[in-house]
């Protein structure tokens, strides 16, 4: 009986030590950024602020900046953010001082994104590595090479506004500019003439909405529940729960339009194929590779 006794008071006694050493952990967590003077919202023990993205995040975000300013903190779980909406501090992190920040920390939540993505780069080197595939493709040369596509994007956007116009029609103007946007993505990223203003209900157009979280008016449950469990559980045990931030099936339908896309275009000539950003991605890939090649086969000459 005393052995049960004891047995229990130590399972007690280091369930109580655990607690106190956890909430010292999580107060001390929850205190760095306001200790070195950043303000921002309270956030509550173990979900951190994470219950205002049920407002959705753009207002979350919009409510914040006018209540701290440009440069404050906030907690995902216990996972403190440093959150920066001043342009000129931006441009200063991710253009003159980008060596100095070259690797973006991973989220805790899992994405549901292939593990290709740049965003899930898994080491300094390998963000650098993909940074070089993606850099070429957007210089400015690059990039007038797309402007015919841009062009006949806002061909349709104005054909639709002198539409309305005849009409009289009162018109959403975030809707009509946003199917602009996302006419320009579908047509330079992807290499799909979409026209959303007419076709609205296209598959790319609404599997576009679902993983677009500016579209979002509310963070799903699942997915704040996913930054709570962060806190105590590892991302792949969340992966293998089923968590992640952008469902699966849109995932899916576009790794499927990209696979397509290139199946084709690896088929025709160089000259046959459609000037885009997927396909000066892929060739700066290409010209990666073999300039790789070229290394390797110096250092084995050598």
């Amino acid at each position: 009986m005393a052995t049960e006794w004891n047995l229990l008071s130590l399972t007690y006694g280091l369930l109580l030590s655990f607690a106190i050493l956890f909430c010292i952990y999580m107060y001390r967590t929850m205190s760095i950024l306001r200790m070195l003077g950043v303000s921002g919202p309270t956030p509550l023990p173990f979900v951190g602020n994470l219950l205002t993205y049920r407002k959705g995040q753009r207002a979350a975000f919009a409510e914040w900046r006018r209540k701290y300013g440009r440069v404050y903190r906030i907690f995902e779980g216990l996972n403190p953010k440093l959150v920066v909406s001043d342009r000129d501090m931006v441009k200063q992190i991710l253009v003159e001082d980008s060596t100095s920040f070259p690797f973006r920390k991973p989220l805790p939540i899992p994405t549901g994104l292939p593990s290709e993505g740049l965003t899930n780069a898994s080491s300094i080197s390998d963000h650098r590595r993909r940074r070089g595939v993606l850099t070429p493709a957007f210089s400015p040369e690059k990039l007038k090479m797309m402007v015919p596509l841009i062009n006949r994007c806002a061909d349709h956007l104005m054909e639709t506004l002198e539409k309305m116009s005849r009409e009289g029609t009162p018109f959403d103007a975030k809707r009509v500019f946003g199917c602009f946007s996302m006419d320009v993505i579908a047509s330079t990223a992807f290499g799909i003439d979409v026209n959303s203003h007419k076709h609205p209900q296209d598959p790319f157009v609404q599997n576009a909405k679902k993983v677009d979280i500016t579209e979002i008016t509310a963070l799903p449950p699942s997915v704040i529940i996913a930054g709570i469990l962060s806190t105590f559980l590892p991302k792949y045990v969340l992966h293998k729960l089923g968590f992640a931030i952008f469902p699966a099936d849109s995932v899916s339908f576009f790794r499927g339009v990209l696979k397509d896309i290139i199946s084709k275009r690896t088929k025709l000539p160089p000259d046959q194929r459609r000037v885009d950003l997927l396909e000066l991605m892929t060739r700066s890939n290409e010209d990666n590779i073999h300039n790789q090649d070229d290394v390797s086969k110096i250092r084995g000459a050598g």
